[in-house]
């Protein structure tokens, strides 16, 4: 078993922008540091705040995926 397994976490968020961020801005606190987050927006009405918000990040880390068909 490898010392530092890679996590990964899942989010998935439908008009929660706000919401979206403070768990981004959570797991960006945290010591832990081989992870990846993979964001699915679910058709949202304003999901580009939280595309800009993780394209500024620039963390390869981080993938946000749009859902644009309902």
């Amino acid at each position: 078993m490898k010392d530092n397994p890679l996590i990964s976490i899942y989010m998935p968020t439908w008009n929660r922008q706000q919401l979206a961020i403070r768990a981004i801005k959570s797991v960006l606190r945290q010591d832990y540091n081989n992870w990846e987050m993979i964001i699915v927006d679910d058709c949202s009405t304003s999901w580009e705040q939280l595309q800009q918000y993780v394209t500024a990040l620039n963390d390869p880390r981080i993938t946000y995926i749009h859902n644009d068909i309902p």
